[in-house]
């Protein structure tokens, strides 16, 4: 089963903090220890940026955990402008068939909009409906 959680984070965020408050929200959601998945984070970016628009990151979390996932965070920058993170949870040993589906819907330029606007976990998860 894929877990699918949405959340706004109402507060303005640094740029250089930015991975490790989504390491915080990836704790409180899947129970991921946060310094794992910020470690797990920062070594996947040493491979490339992951950045699919000027205001949309796809950030990836790597465990061994069996639950895996994603996680919609809005959150807002310095100059308040919004900023979106689609962070994928993957269990690297053994990715779920049905994430890598979810993932292809949503990796369209329609739906990476779409994501943008969602304003809640219901409309983030009709979104992945509508896609199916």
């Amino acid at each position: 089963m894929i877990k699918v959680e949405y959340v706004e984070l109402k507060q303005q965020i640094k740029s250089d903090v930015v991975n490790e408050e989504i390491s915080r929200q990836v704790e409180i959601f899947f129970g991921i220890n946060a310094k794992e998945a910020l470690a797990s984070i920062e070594k996947r970016n040493l491979s490339g940026t992951t950045k699919i628009e000027k205001d949309f990151y796809l950030p990836h979390v790597e465990t061994n955990a069996q639950e895996q996932g994603i996680l919609l965070i809005h959150y807002y920058d310095l100059n308040n402008t919004k900023q979106t993170a689609l962070v994928m949870v993957v269990n690297s040993r053994n990715p779920d068939k049905k994430l890598e589906e979810i993932m292809g819907i949503l990796l369209n330029s329609k739906n990476i909009n779409k994501m943008k606007h969602c304003n809640s976990n219901e409309e983030f998860r009709r979104l992945i409906q509508e896609g199916d």
